[in-house]
């Protein structure tokens, strides 16, 4: 473990795994039979149907905010699945901003274009669709984003023009000339610590933090590995510190890897999602310009939707945070300023700040592609999908989210046939074997 080239395809020794860990597991095999979410009934908004709250995300550099439906909208995580919105409802128009004169609230966006083709409705997630189209205009001269708004009955299209920033490059924000472009338009030293006591405060955090390695992610205060990926930006902050150490490449990577997963949802979080919006990023880009430019493809819809026209930057977050109401809901709907956590990946290529990844040029020491291929698919894993030979093998992912999602559905399998896990075939080690005879124990 102390070979900073070290594969992250090693597996966690499981042999000492608590009890209360594993029934982590059970307890996740049987929610996966429980749907306890109530989803709400799709409005039509150009036909009767009516918004079920009033939040608002904004949209981008047009000047407007807008309304989307989310599935299990209540729900303390679960309150930012646009991923069935097909419409948006114009909820406020900037003066002065592109939107301004052309657009109104009450408007209905149904589709959206910028490559100068007419809209069509949208087919897939209205918040995504509409920031694609965002970045697709901009990547035009004149930068023109046709919009498919329905108004008292007409449905129409209407025309926005907006600045042309260019096209983020395929290594975006590296070598990017629109990513320079937000920068600028938006827009440390090291301490000489020398004082011994201080200089071992930061050893035995680094060997606390390091406990973690391989195990899941940085919990709140001294208890065992949470095992999911975003955890309030901690994973990134890890990756962070690790690499500026320079001594810890093997946890450096591997935080980075668990933040570069995070990739497909930053929205978790107590009291709101911004620590995971400002320092997972910012962990992801420790592990390479590779692994940041593949969560910033991930994540680029979401700064399209976050930028306005002048510059600034919007807090976008549907996430409640369960905490009487006062999440980052509350601050988004406050239209709380945002430049810090969205300007600080597109200032990473400039290499300023030891955050944005000053000293971190050695590329033997960033993430390999191999290892990046990994990231990708434990950011998407389903374990439902998989077969037992597949679970099995999962078992050794480096991912322990991964292991953990994988145990689990070899439990449920084992339960529903009452199967013995000596009828499969394949390498068990005894972590392998202990997970799974404690699932066949729990559901025989």
């Amino acid at each position: 473990m102390n070979n900073p080239h070290a594969t992250m395809r090693v597996r966690a020794p499981l042999a000492g795994f608590r009890l209360s860990s594993i029934l982590h597991c059970l307890l996740l095999a049987l929610t996966l039979c429980i749907s306890h979410h109530a989803t709400a009934q799709i409005p039509d908004l150009t036909n009767g149907g009516v918004r079920f709250d009033d939040d608002t995300w904004n949209l981008g550099p047009t000047g407007m905010s807008g309304w989307f439906y989310r599935t299990n909208f209540a729900a303390k995580y679960d309150g930012w699945d646009t991923d069935l919105a097909r419409q948006i409802e114009v909820m406020t128009v900037a003066a002065g901003s592109p939107a301004a004169g052309i657009l109104q609230v009450g408007d209905v966006i149904l589709g959206a274009d910028g490559t100068g083709a007419d809209p069509v409705a949208f087919t897939a997630d209205a918040r995504k669709s509409f920031a694609y189209a965002i970045g697709d205009a901009e990547a035009s001269t004149p930068a023109t984003l046709k919009l498919l708004v329905w108004r008292a009955g007409t449905t129409s299209i209407m025309s926005l023009t907006l600045e042309t920033m260019g096209a983020y490059s395929a290594t975006a924000p590296y070598n990017c000339p629109k990513s320079a472009a937000v920068l600028e338009k938006g827009l440390a030293e090291k301490a000489g610590i020398t004082d011994q006591k201080v200089l071992d405060a930061i050893e035995r955090a680094a060997n606390f933090y390091g406990a973690y390695v391989d195990r899941g992610s940085i919990p709140y205060g001294e208890h065992e590995p949470m095992l999911n990926y975003g955890e309030n930006g901690k994973n990134g902050i890890a990756a962070l510190c690790f690499k500026i150490m320079g001594t810890h490449n093997y946890a450096a990577n591997y935080y980075a890897t668990l933040a570069g997963s995070t990739a497909h949802n930053v929205d978790a979080g107590h009291q709101g999602p911004f620590p995971n919006y400002l320092f997972t990023p910012l962990g992801a880009n420790a592990g390479g310009e590779a692994s940041m430019a593949k969560f910033f493809a991930e994540q680029k819809w979401r700064f399209e939707l976050a930028r306005n026209w002048d510059g600034s930057f919007i807090y976008n977050t549907y996430q409640n945070g369960g905490q009487g109401g006062s999440g980052g809901q509350t601050w988004s709907q406050k239209q709380f300023r945002a430049y810090q956590a969205m300007l600080m990946p597109y200032a990473a290529p400039l290499r300023e700040t030891y955050m944005t990844g000053k000293g971190n040029t050695d590329s033997t020491k960033w993430l390999s592609a191999e290892q990046l291929d990994d990231v990708q698919v434990s950011s998407g894993y389903d374990a439902t999908t998989r077969s037992i030979s597949e679970l099995v093998g999962d078992l050794d992912n480096w991912s322990p989210i991964t292991r953990k999602a994988a145990a689990a559905e070899i439990g449920l399998r084992l339960g529903a046939g009452g199967r013995n896990f000596s009828t499969f075939s394949g390498d068990r080690s005894e972590g392998e074997e202990s997970y799974c005879n404690h699932y066949q124990h729990r559901h025989n």
